[in-house]
């Protein structure tokens, strides 16, 4: 079962994972919960601008799908190159938020910033650098983000980031990022 954002594909997988130990088990109430943690942190977001890059998940592309379904204000996806398991998202948002930019970030015109401490949050530090995020969500390749309890505890991580501004520079030197 791959780390997922999309709630279908996740009660699928526990799903699928319960049916082969015979075992059950209801998976409603968790997924409410993580829908009721996606509207919290959709209105503590309000209108603010919003990237999310794949330093920080594998699946950029299912994580902003679900972040625009929900109502974020998502501005960019800054993503190299997108695999085969994320390309449905992708071409969902190609299809469905033509006002949502895809970059890749080596492409030289990948590098435009949108300038110092831009009142942004970003899902990652590479598109935190890119876009000078004010907000930073301090992920990296989803660490411990799995199933239901991995979206609440993205949308926990949401709402401290916004909690206080980040110091950009001190997050990109502890993460490594060499500009």
């Amino acid at each position: 079962m791959p780390v997922s954002y999309d709630l279908d594909e996740i009660e699928r997988g526990y799903v699928n994972l319960l049916s082969r130990y015979g075992a059950t088990l209801a998976l409603d109430p968790f997924r409410v919960q993580a829908e009721e943690a996606v509207r919290k942190a959709r209105d503590l977001t309000g209108d603010l601008p919003v990237v999310v890059d794949a330093s920080a998940t594998i699946r950029p592309f299912c994580l902003a799908k679900l972040l625009y379904e929900a109502g974020f204000n998502l501005d960019t996806v800054y993503a190299q190159k997108c695999i085969p398991l994320d390309r449905p998202y992708m071409d969902w948002l190609l299809e469905n938020a033509p006002d949502v930019r895809i970059v890749q970030p080596e492409h030289f015109r990948g590098a435009v910033h949108r300038g110092k401490d831009a009142p942004c949050l970003a899902v990652g530090f590479e598109g935190a650098y890119l876009s000078g995020a004010s907000y930073v969500v301090n992920l990296m390749s989803d660490e411990t983000l799995y199933g239901y309890h991995g979206v609440v505890k993205l949308m926990s991580m949401i709402a401290q980031a916004l909690s206080a501004p980040a110091d950009l520079k001190a997050l990109l030197d502890d993460y490594g990022i060499v500009v």
